[in-house]
């Protein structure tokens, strides 16, 4: 009985991304999204955390941190897209 051979480790697409490069791609994207605030360039998402800081420091349930699909890039939403495809619930 002869057996497959194995796929050398070149031939692995180098169009995968690892978890944890994902995870990088999307915190670098949501930390390149900037808003104007008194004169100040400032991160959006860093302006969302200060102004909730307090309720999400008291634990409120009714915190939302909002993170808009816009400010992720086309190639990180495509992975996103992937990535998550077979994981899919009504929750």
């Amino acid at each position: 009985m002869a057996l497959a051979p194995s796929l050398p480790s070149s031939s692995i697409s180098a169009d995968i991304w690892s978890h944890g490069y994902l995870i990088d791609n999307i915190f670098n994207n949501l930390m390149d999204c900037h808003v104007s605030e008194n004169g100040l360039r400032i991160n959006k998402y860093i302006l969302q955390a200060r102004d909730k800081f307090k309720y999400i420091r008291l634990k409120s349930p009714v915190v939302k941190f909002y993170i808009y699909k816009k400010d992720i890039k086309y190639d990180t939403n495509k992975e996103i897209e992937l990535y998550i495809k077979d994981h899919r619930s009504k929750d």
